[in-house]
């Protein structure tokens, strides 16, 4: 039910080619295989998080997270731990969220940015969203 919600590292395109920044692997499942094929297919550094127990170590996550500078993600419980702590956060997501109250920003999280696809659309206009803002914001850090 959940793989609607959800892309595949092929969908990162927009953001691999557009921002100049090292990547650490916070998704669960993940392969060796699709990260090394995208590091290959678009000449990035994506580190996984070896030893880290991704699915139910909430506390390592926690503090990997506060250490980055941004994160990415689906709508699953990864943006919605590191808005907790205060970290950018740029989320894409399927629309109808009723988690926003109807709202265009999540009220719980000030700091999640959602990206929402238009209908069964696929990720290519929220993930270029995502990477343009991000070129905006890796620029303020140089």
């Amino acid at each position: 039910m959940k793989l609607p919600f959800h892309s595949n590292l092929t969908d990162w395109a927009p953001v691999f080619e557009q921002v100049d920044a090292t990547f650490i692997n916070l998704q669960v499942d993940a392969t060796a295989d699709e990260i090394a094929e995208a590091q290959r297919r678009h000449g990035v550094e994506i580190h996984n998080t070896d030893g880290l127990d991704l699915h139910d170590d909430f506390d390592a996550v926690a503090a990997v997270s506060m250490e980055l500078d941004g994160v990415i993600s689906a709508r699953c419980w990864v943006p919605i731990l590191s808005g907790a702590l205060g970290v950018s956060t740029y989320c894409f997501a399927a629309p109808f969220n009723p988690y926003f109250l109807g709202q265009g920003k999540d009220p719980w999280m000030p700091e999640v940015t959602v990206y929402e696809r238009e209908g069964n659309a696929d990720w290519r206009a929220p993930m270029t969203a995502i990477a343009n803002d991000l070129g905006r914001w890796a620029h303020r850090l140089r």
